[in-house]
């Protein structure tokens, strides 16, 4: 009966989780709750694109205020498979 009753919860629980929806549209920087002045965001693009020229790397950056109920690693992996940073053949995409 114990094990019943914890499947129940535990079913349950997934049911009401919170997944916060990846945010459309990627840029350089993608600072959705405002902690970065402009002056910083202009200055972080400016050296990624600087880096994209350099190296083809593809970085992207994105501040959240919460990724709700998920882990960071599990939030960063469906932005990443979602937004497909680099390119896939040399495996130059960062999500920082």
């Amino acid at each position: 009966m114990r094990n019943f009753i914890f499947l129940i919860a535990f079913f349950c629980s997934s049911v009401f989780a919170t997944q916060i929806p990846v945010p459309e549209s990627p840029k350089y920087v993608n600072d959705l709750t405002g902690t970065l002045t402009n002056s910083e965001v202009n200055t972080l693009t400016n050296q990624i694109k600087a880096l994209t020229q350099k190296s083809h790397a593809q970085l992207v950056v994105l501040v959240v205020e919460t990724t709700g109920d998920e882990t960071i690693e599990q939030y960063a992996t469906r932005v990443f498979d979602s937004w497909k940073p680099g390119d896939k053949d040399r495996d130059d995409g960062v999500l920082r």
